[in-house]
């Protein structure tokens, strides 16, 4: 039987002759002879760590979790579409759809809020509580809670590509360990 192809054997012998030079005989052969052309402070090095890796206990087997935060694996994520997001944007705004849809979660409430926020103050306060500061009539708190809300989504045309650029590498370093989490 040749050994070809085969790990620890000696090509050309049988299995007699493995058991005879033992089984680590060919790997150090094979390591001797990769070392030959080492300076001297090198080869001492490699000796010192191949006796210190031989003297080391095994290492506990790691968990799943433990293995998946070594290995650091991403979540292939498909990009969000930008025609839905403009889509979401334009049937959508009054529920800030479109920043839901994008992962900007906490940005989309508080424009939900101005927007719900001011019409139930609008429900709630009376039709004449302008102030006057001067000549110049402020609009109530509902009013402008409103309008900040109406230039935030002409603003938003502008930024939900950004968004979605944004979406798309956030969710592409996110590592499996914590989805599992």
């Amino acid at each position: 039987m040749t050994g070809f192809g085969r790990k620890g054997s000696v090509g050309g012998t049988d299995s007699s002759a493995r058991q005879q030079f033992g089984a680590a005989q060919p790997v150090r052969q094979a390591t001797a002879a990769a070392d030959h052309g080492l300076s001297p402070q090198a080869r001492a090095f490699l000796a010192a760590e191949r006796s210190r890796k031989s003297s080391e206990p095994a290492p506990a087997p790691l968990s799943a979790y433990e293995s998946a935060a070594l290995l650091q694996p991403t979540v292939a994520k498909p990009m969000k579409s930008l025609a839905v997001a403009y889509l979401l944007w334009w049937f959508g705004a009054t529920f800030a759809a479109h920043r839901f849809y994008l992962g900007a979660y906490r940005s989309g409430a508080a424009m939900l809020g101005l927007f719900w926020g001011g019409l139930l103050l609008g429900a709630v306060m009376s039709k004449t509580s302008s102030m006057w500061v001067g000549d110049v009539a402020v609009p109530p708190l509902w009013a402008a809670m409103i309008l900040v809300w109406m230039i935030w989504c002409v603003v938003d045309a502008f930024l939900i590509p950004g968004l979605r650029r944004r979406h798309a590498q956030v969710g592409a370093n996110r590592s499996l360990s914590t989805v599992f989490a």
